[in-house]
């Protein structure tokens, strides 16, 4: 949810690899900062790999799939409440693997 001010998504589906994020080997990624992705990356895109946008002002909520790559870059000053949601352990490997930790020694 954008509390205040407005925010620029770009967005790619599941599996589509975006321009300028390196593979790093299995489920493992680097991705530029957003004010590069934007500024350096994005203008040098073919249409066929132009990513989804959207832009969120002040009330509006985006909601994004599990498995959606997404940058986001304030075009204002900016706050927002985001919340993170881990679906299964092959997702958040580390997160489970932490619980697992917690409920044994329970």
């Amino acid at each position: 949810v954008t509390l205040l001010g407005a925010k620029r998504w770009a967005l790619y589906p599941p599996g589509a690899r975006p321009p300028g994020v390196l593979d790093l080997g299995p489920e493992r990624f680097a991705a530029p900062a957003p004010i590069f992705w934007f500024s350096e990356v994005l203008p040098q895109l073919r249409k066929d790999q132009l990513p989804l946008e959207v832009v969120t002002k002040a009330g509006d909520v985006l909601y994004i799939p599990p498995g959606w790559w997404h940058c986001v870059l304030n075009l204002s000053p900016s706050v927002a409440f985001t919340r993170n949601v881990a679906y299964g352990c092959r997702a958040a490997p580390g997160i489970c693997s932490a619980l697992t930790v917690r409920c044994d020694a329970s």
